[in-house]
């Protein structure tokens, strides 16, 4: 939850501090964790189009009694870092006896992507031919303006934008007046994108892939059973249960803003995926745990630095810090009947790379469980089978402890980057192909890595 910080439109209504503890007080009854932007908005100061463009007046962000000494440019790279937007609309315009600077939800508010409704004719010209951050030119509607209403011979500042948008309804004021019907019209009648977007609840989970890389991410806490190994093999079963190649677990933060518990679905627990990592970062936006593009997340290998790359307010792409990778010299090793040379790395967790001239997958299906399970890897490893056509590009094969066979891993692309880096094969940037798909990955001289790649939303359903 963002808690925008309160102080009564400016300081306008003394007191107000058990106000301002309302938001903290909200999510702590909902267990949901607070960050808090440290700038001054009330609830009516922007208004989204849930694609990446927001719309606001400066006399509210730049107001000398919210945000005093703040720079608009500033305004903006915090609405993009909390709020995900790429374009900030600025408009200027007040109500007769608005006291709040100029609030927009009493001017001009998103009915839908690349729609606006306006209450104020020069709000609208304003933004007439204006684009949003998918570079479409908005549509303007005009609002009619409501009857005049007073309070002790104060005009109060009565508006039809002045509506609120719920999950399956619109709340339009009604000023008994001809307009009503016509202000109606224009709110409700939209095609509103979905509203709330909201977090995992009772029994539900949500389904991912990364570059066919398939996992489940759950909530413990609304779960309502424990994830035994026994659990986790009967969600991961492609028969009898949902099917996914892992079960990634929200956990409670103990050293960064969030943490993950990584399952393989034979139930044992892994130290770090990299296409597990992608797939948590974007559900946890996807699914409302943070409005933030950039953020670390704790595994069990180790605390990951992740960004987000935003397209009309929709994650298009993940990045990972993936750390420093050791790699250690080459070793001959018995495995499935013939002797091979393997490259150990750690990357968080253990993977041994087998450089080939060729990818066979009926050697990665003799070699992978052989290896894996090899006495020189007391934890089990993953394994990989590895050939480098280009110095920029790595070729692989991926055989996932606990999982077997995979499409794609983040975490084995990385560790034959490594690998192939460390004995002179690439450069510094490379395109790590899988059956899956591609990831870019970049390896520093002092052996640290960063991955980029895609995670993509599958379903969301409920446990019966």
């Amino acid at each position: 939850a963002l808690d925008w910080t309160f102080n009564a439109w400016g300081g306008l209504y003394p007191p107000w501090d058990r106000d301002a503890e309302v938001a903290a007080r909200v999510a702590a009854l909902a267990g949901v964790p607070v960050e808090r932007p440290g700038l001054v908005l009330e609830g009516g100061a922007f208004d989204g189009d849930g694609e990446g463009t927001l719309v606001c007046t400066e006399s509210v962000a730049l107001d000398a009694a919210r945000n005093p000494g703040r720079r608009l440019d500033e305004i903006e790279r915090e609405f993009e870092r909390w709020l995900g937007a790429e374009r900030v609309l600025w408009v200027e315009g007040e109500l007769a006896g608005d006291t709040t600077a100029g609030h927009v939800d009493n001017m001009v508010r998103f009915t839908s992507p690349g729609r606006v409704a306006c209450a104020l004719p020069g709000v609208g010209e304003a933004l007439r031919g204006a684009k949003d951050a998918r570079g479409r030119a908005l549509q303007v509607v005009d609002l009619p303006p409501p009857p005049r209403v007073e309070r002790a011979g104060h005009p109060l500042p009565a508006s039809y934008a002045n509506f609120y948008v719920a999950n399956d309804l619109v709340a339009v004021p009604r000023y008994g007046a001809p307009d009503d019907e016509a202000a109606i019209e224009v709110t409700a009648t939209t095609d509103r994108w979905d509203v709330a977007v909201t977090r995992l609840r009772r029994a539900e989970f949500a389904k991912y892939h990364a570059l066919g890389n398939d996992y489940l991410v759950v909530d413990p806490a609304t779960l309502g059973f424990r994830l035994t190994r026994r659990r986790v093999q009967a969600l991961c079963d492609r028969n009898t249960g949902v099917g996914s190649d892992g079960v990634l677990a929200i956990a409670p933060p103990r050293s960064a803003a969030f943490r993950v518990r990584i399952f393989n679905p034979d139930g044992s627990e892994a130290e770090k995926s990299g296409n597990g990592l992608r797939i948590f970062a974007r559900a946890l936006f996807d699914l409302g745990y943070t409005r933030r593009k950039a953020f670390d997340v704790e595994t069990a290998g180790g605390v990951v630095p992740v960004e987000l790359t935003l397209r009309g307010g929709r994650v298009s792409a993940v990045s990972a810090e993936m750390g420093r990778a050791e790699v250690q010299p080459p070793e001959m090793l018995e495995a499935a009947g013939e002797t091979v040379q393997v490259v150990p790395v750690s990357i968080g967790n253990p993977h041994c790379v087998v450089f080939t001239d060729q990818l066979d997958d009926a050697r990665l299906a003799r070699l992978g469980p052989a290896l894996e399970s090899h006495p020189r890897f007391p934890e089990r490893t993953n394994v990989q089978l590895a050939r480098v056509p280009a110095r920029h590009v790595v070729e692989l094969r991926i055989w996932e402890r606990g999982a077997g066979a995979t499409l794609a891993s983040g975490t084995s692309a990385c560790a034959v980057a490594a690998a192939a880096f460390e004995q002179g094969r690439i450069d510094g940037r490379v395109e790590a192909r899988m059956p899956g798909g591609k990831l870019d990955l970049r390896v520093r001289p002092d052996g640290t890595l960063r991955m980029q790649g895609p995670a993509t939303p599958v379903f969301r359903g409920r446990l019966l």
